[in-house]
């Protein structure tokens, strides 16, 4: 499963309401999947982040470099800025996506915490039902 396709399918779960015994089981499982799989994504997307930030840097030294020579330093810094706009834009969607990894990771695994409470009280229901005939 792709990163875009994994996180969609978290995205997914996170809405996901199952209605009896046997939706809540699968849902756990599939959920378990999805919070296995997201650390993985997760560290791609930090990765791709880390690569956009650097990318940022050496594209605003270099112009800074470029522009010191010919206008005063403050004006290069500025003008180095802006040359470097489509680099700080990538960085800007690489950090997104690794901030909604990461909040989908978090939330996910809430969500499965509470329904692994919930399944219990419903084990539990059913159990005591066939003790009390």
């Amino acid at each position: 499963m792709t990163e875009g396709e994994l996180v969609a399918r978290g995205d997914q779960l996170r809405t996901f309401q199952p209605s009896n015994p046997v939706e809540m089981e699968g849902f756990i499982r599939s959920l378990g999947d999805v919070i296995e799989d997201l650390p993985d994504v997760i560290t791609d997307l930090l990765e791709a982040r880390y690569a956009a930030e650097r990318a940022l840097r050496k594209k605003r030294q270099q112009r800074y470099l470029d522009h010191c020579k010919t206008m005063p330093s403050m004006r290069a810094r500025a003008q180095s800025d802006l040359d470097a706009e489509a680099e700080y834009e990538a960085h800007d969607r690489a950090r997104a996506a690794w901030h909604h990894a990461d909040t989908l990771l978090k939330a996910l695994t809430t969500k499965l915490n509470a329904l692994l409470n919930v399944n219990k009280g419903i084990t539990a229901a059913y159990m005591s039902y066939g003790s009390r005939q």
